[in-house]
This record gives structure tokens, sequence and C-alpha cells, in this order.
């Protein structure tokens, strides 16, 4: 069962159990009203009251999944770090720096879990980062703008439509699924073959973002599919990184985005290994392991009130309940085309193109290593393309360390300082107390005049 926590701005936070089967609704077991501005400490807090009811019952979480968000991502990797154990297991390739080494963390010592990023939010983040204007995405001597997809979409036999690059929605999962299309690649290809920085990347988050949704290939090819996307982020970060006029901080994707993508990367061989060992009955689907149920819950919470307060939320669950078990019914055609353009597109309780027989065989030891050479082999050959070399980027790659964000900054425990002279007593420029706001305002006057006559020397 897998345990899906997203913040909501209606100051909702909700806590959903999945039993990751098909044509399964999905459970809340948990609303807590909380403030915007919530850590991840107090998130984590509320999650392991949860997680200690829910022991008691014997019911234990296999994943435990969210956007990409840093608080979440953070309440993630604490609930990972407080784990007493550890199953460890490693992908081997005789290739330096391309055998990947895992930890899967043990909840009371023997339940097996696993941090993961929502598919559908990468796809996003994916489509997001080729327009921001705050960076310039270069693969080797190949670049990647917004001017390329306004070019596609502009064509008027482009697989785009211009909403998806002009007024866009940044949260259109539509939007996302068309541009990593095969016909969006295809199609780019045979009209713009010089965009080749732009084929790659397409490529190889396209094939990352179907190895979570596809719902008929085998659990080997999905591991081929993340690993391949693993090796050229990493040798991808290194190149940029070692580059004397290239920075990761312009010519690459965000911190949080690459963090993202090699969690979706990680946490998909995590769970193969995972139900192999403890699962090996059941199939895996990795669609299912997501934070989608929670955001298709918030979205029908909004369409019966738009906006509405805790005491709506409770009021309105069994509605929620029953209205949550008919949108598994199959989708009609018309209700289909309807959704081009509605932001969120839930399709977790699809199963059209279903194949339980290739969800049931996971990959041995053998088998990994195997879809590990070949994983490694294609990403060289994408990466020569654009004039990397793989295997002298993969054997000098160095894993970053965590940047020291506005959320994980050390807080002082008292308040913040409210006037000049507080400020100062903080950096021991002022040792004295003021009996008066008489007095207050004078020495506020005299720490101006100071910085006014430093700024005149300085000149």
């Amino acid at each position: 069962m897998s345990p899906l926590t997203t913040l909501d701005t209606f100051q909702l936070c909700l806590w959903i159990l999945t039993i990751p089967l098909p044509k399964i609704p999905p459970i809340v077991v948990a609303a807590v009203a909380c403030g915007l501005k919530d850590s991840a400490e107090a998130l984590t807090q509320m999650h392991f009251q949860l997680d200690a009811l829910l022991h008691q019952h014997g019911i234990h979480s296999i994943s435990l999944a969210s956007d990409g968000t840093e608080t979440e991502r953070q309440a993630q990797d604490l609930i990972c770090q407080s784990a007493s154990d550890h199953l460890v297991f490693s992908i081997t390739n005789s290739t330096l720096g391309c055998e990947l080494h895992f930890k899967i963390p043990l909840a009371y010592g023997q339940h097996p879990f696993v941090k993961v990023q929502d598919s559908k939010h990468a796809a996003k983040t994916c489509r997001n980062q080729l327009m921001t204007g705050a960076r310039n995405i270069v693969i080797s001597n190949f670049f990647t703008c917004f001017a390329q997809l306004r070019e596609l979409a502009a064509n008027p036999l482009g697989p785009l439509f211009l909403r998806d690059v002009e007024k866009l929605d940044r949260q259109d999962d539509c939007a996302a699924a068309r541009l990593l299309s095969a016909a969006a690649l295809d199609f780019n290809l045979s009209s713009y073959p010089n965009q080749r920085a732009l084929l790659v990347y397409l490529f190889i988050f396209g094939e990352l973002i179907d190895a979570w949704q596809n719902r008929n290939i085998s659990h080997p090819e999905h591991a081929k599919m993340v690993m391949r996307a693993c090796y050229f982020l990493m040798a991808w970060r290194t190149h940029v990184n070692k580059h004397p006029d290239y920075s990761v901080n312009i010519q690459f994707i965000s911190r949080e985005s690459y963090d993202i993508f090699l969690t979706c990367c990680d946490s998909l061989l995590m769970l193969m290994v995972l139900y192999r060992n403890y699962f090996p009955k059941y199939p895996l689907c990795p669609w299912l392991h997501s934070s989608e149920p929670c955001k298709h819950n918030f979205g029908i919470r909004r369409q019966l009130k738009k906006d509405f307060n805790y005491a709506d939320t409770l009021l309105m669950q069994p509605k929620v309940q029953i209205l949550t078990m008919g949108a598994f019914q199959d989708l009609t055609v018309e209700e289909q085309s309807n959704q081009t353009a509605s932001g969120y597109h839930h399709t977790y309780f699809h199963t059209d193109d279903l194949n339980l027989g290739n969800l049931m065989r996971y990959p041995t030891d053998s088998e990994f290593a195997a879809a590990s050479c070949h994983a490694f082999h294609e990403a060289e050959q994408l990466l020569g393309a654009l004039g990397i070399d793989a295997k002298t980027m993969l054997a000098a790659y160095i894993e970053p360390t965590p940047s020291v964000t506005k959320k994980n900054k050390p807080t002082p425990n008292s308040q913040p300082p409210r006037t000049l002279h507080q400020l100062l007593k903080l950096y021991n420029l002022v040792s004295f107390k003021l009996p008066s706001d008489e007095d207050e305002f004078e020495t506020l006057q005299l720490a101006i005049a100071a910085e006014d006559v430093e700024k005149s020397l300085a000149t």
C-alpha cells in the first residue's frame, strides 16, 4: 500500500492509501489542516503519527509518493533517513562509473519502502525546463530553447498546439505528453534534424516517463529505459561541470529537476527489487505509485465546491468517495477529447493495454546487469552524436552535494529582528539597552548617519 502525501494551497494535507493494483479506488485515511509554510519536519512528524497507527493494524507502505516541491522532497528524505536498517543491492557494470548502488529503507527493521516522485509531474518539469528564461540549456555544442518549441507548435503539420507554448498552463498533463510523444519526436526528426540537443532531450525523458506509465512492456525493458536516462544525466552534468565556459547553474537543468529525474530512475529500479524479493506473486504497476490519486481527490473536491474549508472537507468525504469510485469506469471518446486542455489529466485508473504477465516478471541480477550494459551503450551513442565522451564523463562523475536553500537554512529560535537596533545587536555592534522609543529613534538616526559616512569614505 502506498500513502501519498501532498500539501495544497488550501492549507489541507491529505494522506491517501492506494492499493497498487488495477481498478481499486484509493482511500483517504487522514486530512489535516495545516499552514502554508509548514516545514518538512512538521510533515514528517504527521507522517510518523499516521504510520504508527497503521502499523498497529499491520498496514505498511511500500512507496511514499509526492510531487517535486522542496518541502515534500525534504520530508521524504527525513522519513528515509529515520530507517534503522536497509536492504542493500547493486547493479553491476564493467564500465567505470556505471555500477549503481541502492539502499532501500526498512521501516520497523523489516518493512521496505521507497520514496517516489510522481512521473507526470516529472514530465511537466522536463517540459518547463525548456521554457525558462533563467537558463540556457546546452548539451555539448548544441542548445535547446523556447524558440524551437515555438517553431514546432507553429508548424501546421506539427503535433503541438500554440496553447502548449503561448500563454501555457504549466500544469497541463496532456501538453507535456504531446511534447514527449513519439509523434512529436518523429516530426521533429524529419522536419528539424539539426536540432540534435532537443531530439536527444525529448527521447531520453520521453522514455523515462514511458517507463513509469507504460502498461505493456516488461520490467527488464523498464530497467533499461531508466538506466539509460540515469547514465545520460550523469554524463551530461559532468560535461557541463568540467567545461570551462559552462556552469551547471546556467547551461544545465535546475538542481531540483536533476534530483527529481534521478529519483524517478532510482525508485523504479528499487521497486522492482522490492517486489522481486517480497511480493513476487503480485504485479508491479509503476503508474499506481504516484501522487495522482491525491491530485484527483483535490480535483473532485473543487468540482463540488470551488473554495472549500476543512469543515467542507469532512462533510463532502462520502460524496468524494462515491465519485472516485465512479471515475474508474472507462471514459468515452467525447469525455477524453474534452480533457485535452483541462490541466491535470488523470489516467492512473486506465487499463486498456494492461499486460499483467509482463508486469509480474521481475529481472534477475544478471538481467539487471545486461540491461545496464545495453543502457550505457545506447546512452554512449546518443551522447557521442552530440560530441560527449560518455565513458570519460561517467568515470569522472561526482555526486552533487545538497545545496542550501531557503527552506533548509538554519533558523534562529528567537523572533526575527524588527528594528535596526535589534539587527545590530545580533552582530554585537550594540551592547546597550534602550529605555524608550525616543532613544531608539535617536539610535536609528545615528546608525543611518554612520552608514552614509561609511559610503562616503568608500567612494
